[in-house]
């Protein structure tokens, strides 16, 4: 019986090196990115990060036909497996710099246009880092990395605009300026049972999301924001409202606040 060890997470290097442990650890970040996309897509059913995730497949399945048609072998014989032409490590790194990078910069907004610079240095010297830990650990020829690296940034490009262009509009309806799409397969009846969503409309997401946990968090004994929303038309209550930043709209917020908690409050003396 033939035993045969399970390499996804297996990196080998020099225990005198000093630099060989974390470089071992660089190597693993591949690994880390593809739990976190599921973990995403399972808790946030997200359209964007759905294409994104789809994207990175894709270009994993076009590495392994390049593998397959230049058959380029690696540097050592006993590291690794399979051919090394084009590095696999590097190229999956360098569409999701890219794609994140082109993604952050032009679909989103931020506090500070700093963030989009620090997020954008920091995808890149993850990428960089991955990639040299390839050649470092004599898993991959620089050539080899850097044709990894150069195939996943011309694919993430090519990602990107064909996503921007075709998929969200297939997926989404009517993407123009940004909007959530009313039409397309996320109106579909199976998409709506799997809740998958389009957010791509809410430029700055996270402090959207801040603005509703805090707003749902200060209404008596913390009653669910569904059901403030179910009530809203009744009692004449608007649904809170938000500006180009995820911010909520200041014309009547405080109004808004001080209604929507009274109305609360009777609702639970009844």
């Amino acid at each position: 019986m033939g035993l045969k060890a399970i390499t996804l997470t297996f990196v080998q290097y020099d225990a005198e090196d000093p630099l060989g442990k974390l470089l071992a650890y660089a190597s693993l970040v591949p690994i880390a990115l593809i739990v976190s996309y599921i973990t995403l897509i399972a808790f946030r059913r997200d359209v964007a990060t759905i294409v994104f995730f789809a994207g990175q497949i894709l270009n994993e399945a076009f590495n392994a036909v390049l593998k397959a048609v230049i058959r380029e072998p690696r540097p050592t014989d006993y590291l690794g497996h399979g051919y090394g032409m084009p590095s696999s490590h590097s190229q999956f790194m360098a569409f999701f710099a890219v794609y994140g990078i082109l993604y952050i910069c032009l679909r989103t907004s931020a506090d500070s246009p700093v963030w989009k610079l620090l997020y954008s240095i920091a995808l890149s010297i993850v990428a960089l880092c991955v990639g040299y830990s390839r050649i470092h650990l004599h898993y991959h020829t620089a050539s080899q990395v850097v044709v990894g690296l150069s195939v996943g940034v011309f694919f993430a490009l090519f990602w990107f605009l064909l996503a921007d262009r075709l998929l969200f509009p297939i997926l989404c309806g009517d993407s123009s300026q940004r909007k959530p799409g009313t039409r397309g397969i996320i109106a579909h009846p199976v998409a709506q049972l799997f809740l998958i969503r389009d957010t791509r409309g809410i430029p700055n997401v996270l402090r959207w999301e801040y603005n509703r946990v805090v707003t749902a968090s200060s209404t008596s004994e913390r009653e669910p924001l569904k059901s403030i929303e179910e009530h809203s038309d009744d009692d004449g209550i608007h649904s809170l409202g938000y500006d180009a930043d995820g911010e909520e709209a200041d014309t009547d917020r405080d109004v808004r606040k001080s209604t929507s908690n009274s109305r609360l409050r009777r609702r639970l003396d009844k």
